[in-house]
């Protein structure tokens, strides 16, 4: 399929003029396209916790309006249930905060966790809970050395475990889940997809909303994105870009009437021209994403789950359960 065109107008519906303009929005497609392309190949998962054959990758999900919560029916009992996992991502928030790095580094610290755990090698994984831990303490480890200009050492998220998990263990598991991903360690994020789809409206809207708007829309769908990480329905068993245009538009939702009718005006040509999941299914995201912001007004509460960043500390010495 070719590269999907995206026309910037005036407010007349006439092209508009400004060469740069029209640069950047080009530009922006072109790497919207490129995610979404990635996001159904290379860098596809599916929602391991929930059964899915190893090669269903990616299936359409339906929701069946419930929140992102443990299913004991549905988990068949394995050793790695949806409870761990937000336990997990809540401890690797805490880290990333107290580090001040970038939480989009735990979004692709998951993934990578994510995608690993789909494989059928990895299944001795998902059902022991302390592989598990040791695989997205690692996985953080991995994300840490990529994306962040400081880096925290094996040695210092060996540390941070109090010693459950040594240098050795990190590096050893750091190459078993580098091989079997292949090396693929750059996915595309909700977060990226979404500044994607704001940067293609930005051009057609900003001029026209109050001082604020724009910026406070932004925030707030990297603030939803970040919790759409917490639940693995959103994060695992959905596209990326599902969760982009869920986060974008509970986001346009909470500003002004006014602004809100012209923000979903001009941002349905967008929706229209790339090939995004279908309506239905990025409604129920939409639903499941606001309910979930709800139970979570912020990832902070995250300090409620896990005290001073250690593992240890949290529970009896390096478990989650």
């Amino acid at each position: 399929m070719g590269q999907p065109t995206y026309h910037i107008t005036d407010e007349q519906g006439a092209p508009c003029s400004d060469a740069a303009t029209r640069a950047v929005a080009a530009g922006g497609a072109e790497s919207l396209s490129a995610m979404m392309e990635s996001e159904r190949t290379a860098y596809a998962c599916r929602d391991y916790l929930r059964g899915g054959g190893d090669g269903d990758q990616r299936r359409p999900t339906k929701f069946k309006n419930k929140r992102c919560r443990d299913d004991p029916e549905s988990s068949r009992a394995r050793g790695v249930t949806a409870a761990d996992r937000t336990k997990i991502v809540d401890w690797c928030y805490a880290i990333i905060d107290q580090c001040e790095y970038s939480r989009e580094t735990v979004a692709v610290a998951m993934n990578v966790v994510d995608r690993f755990m789909c494989l059928p090698s990895s299944r001795d994984v998902l059902k022991d809970r302390t592989k598990y831990q040791l695989a997205a303490v690692t996985a953080l480890y991995v994300a840490n050395k990529l994306y962040e200009p400081v880096v925290l050492g094996s040695d210092g998220f060996s540390a941070l475990s109090q010693g459950t998990y040594s240098v050795r263990d990190i590096e050893a598991m750091e190459l078993r889940m580098l091989g079997a991903l292949q090396w693929r360690l750059c996915p595309p994020t909700a977060i990226q997809i979404s500044y994607q789809i704001l940067a293609l409206l930005e051009p057609r809207v900003r001029e026209s909303l109050e001082k604020g708007t724009w910026d406070f829309v932004k925030d707030e769908a990297a603030f939803q994105t970040e919790n759409s990480v917490r639940c693995e329905r959103l994060s695992a068993a959905s596209r990326p870009s599902t969760v982009a245009v869920a986060s974008v538009l509970n986001s346009i939702e909470l500003v002004s009437p006014r602004e809100y009718e012209l923000l979903i005006r001009e941002i349905m040509p967008i929706f229209k021209a790339f090939e995004f999941d279908p309506p239905a299914v990025l409604l129920e995201a939409k639903e499941r994403l606001r309910r979930l912001v709800e139970d979570n007004l912020s990832v902070q509460s995250s300090s409620s789950v896990v005290s001073e960043s250690s593992i240890g500390t949290q529970d009896p010495p390096g478990h989650y359960y």
